[in-house]
Formats: structure tokens, C-alpha cells, sequence
């Protein structure tokens, strides 16, 4: 007679499946806070005036940036 029982987990694999888990839960909150703390940092900036590098006008012709004055 055979027994159709299925057969136990290995030892250790529920205990291993939880820390796997658990890192990929602290991988993603660890995410999360980063990008808010870069985003607070960068409203900061945008609201004490500063202009973020890649917003920087370009030509004269850009706004927010008076014409390039020639030294004589």
C-alpha cells in the first residue's frame, strides 16, 4: 500500500522563504525612504531658488536667465 501523503518541506525552507522575504521587504522600504528623502532635498532646493543642473538654461534665449551681456 502506498500512502499518497504529500512529502514535509525540507527542513529549514519555511525558516529560509521568511528571511528571503524579509530582505526583499527591507530592499523595497529602503527604496522608498531614499527616494523621498532625495525628492524632500530637491523640493528644498527648488523652493530656497536654487536651479537643479539638467534645468539650467542653456542659450540667452531660455527663460528664467536675462541675456548674456558682451564685456567691453
Amino acid at each position: 500500500m502506498s500512502d499518497n501523503r504529500p512529502k514535509p518541506a525540507p527542513r529549514g525552507a519555511g525558516k529560509a522563504a521568511a528571511i528571503i522575504a524579509a530582505v526583499a521587504v527591507l530592499l523595497i522600504v529602503m527604496i522608498f525612504v531614499g527616494l523621498n528623502m532625495q525628492h524632500s532635498k530637491e523640493l528644498g532646493e527648488q523652493k530656497s531658488g536654487q536651479v537643479q543642473p539638467q534645468n539650467q538654461p542653456q542659450t540667452e534665449k531660455d527663460l528664467g536667465r536675462s541675456p548674456v551681456q558682451q564685456s567691453k
